[in-house]
């Protein structure tokens, strides 16, 4: 049990990675925030959490609008009274050159990927600074640090912008007993990496040194490490979970 007592909000967990996160650490002892913008998925994953004897809420919510994120915030405050850990992992694949992306695009991914993080980890910060102490995880990709993948430009760039955030913020919240850490994903097999053109791939799985896409579970057991005492003197950091298909 490895965060029993603890509180955790994580972003964008209504499937797929985030949803795999929320279920470890209800399996390790936390009580758990889901938020997402279907409620129907949200739903199906509440009661999976339910099985495992974990607390739960579920708050659907918009995490690119800072009304709804303050509104997320104030009502997990009221319902558990603290919150330990954040995990911004809302986030959507895109893809295009910069000639191809459109403005509208460009807008979307940045606020979708990046705005959300910095919306919550604000949002979060002055209860955490308070108590001083918590757990800030951050989802980049590899996307985000090898501009030779097939994910668009504008999700790069986005992707990216979460890795510098990260690590300014991890300088800035060290000295209150706050960590900030990033888990940059390669290919997981998830409904966004179905979104890939198939050949494609295809065509980079077999480049993976460890033979087999990954999956939601091996993310989910790195956010838990960065989210528990284990990782006390773990900041500014940015773990690759890719099979070694970018390695830098």
């Amino acid at each position: 049990m490895r965060l029993k007592n603890k509180v955790a909000l994580i972003t964008g967990s209504s499937k797929g990675i985030g949803e795999a996160i929320a279920l470890k650490f209800a399996e390790h002892g936390a009580s758990v925030v889901i938020n997402g913008r279907n409620l129907d998925d949200l739903k199906r994953v509440e009661e999976k959490i339910h099985q495992t004897d974990a607390r739960v809420l579920v708050i659907p919510a918009d995490v690119s609008k800072n009304i709804e994120v303050q509104d997320m915030i104030s009502k997990t405050l009221a319902h558990f009274g603290k919150i330990d850990i954040l995990v911004s992992n809302a986030g959507r694949m895109f893809f295009g050159t910069v000639e191809d992306v459109t403005e509208e695009d460009w807008d979307l991914a940045l606020a979708v990927n990046l705005k959300s993080v910095f919306l919550c980890s604000k949002a979060i910060i002055p209860h955490m600074k308070k108590y001083k102490n918590g757990r800030i995880i951050t989802m980049s990709s590899a996307g985000g640090k090898n501009p030779l993948t097939i994910a668009g430009t504008n999700y790069g760039v986005s992707k990216a912008g979460i890795i510098y955030l990260t690590k300014r913020m991890a300088s800035d919240l060290g000295k209150y007993g706050i960590t900030v850490n990033c888990i940059a994903p390669g290919p997981i097999e998830t409904d966004m990496s179905r979104a890939f053109p198939p050949s494609a791939l295809q065509s980079f799985c077999k480049n993976i040194p460890l033979g087999r896409i990954g999956q939601p579970e091996d993310v989910a057991k790195v956010a838990l490490f960065l989210a528990s005492d284990d990782a006390d003197y773990v900041t500014g950091e940015v773990i690759d979970v890719n099979g070694g298909s970018y390695i830098d």
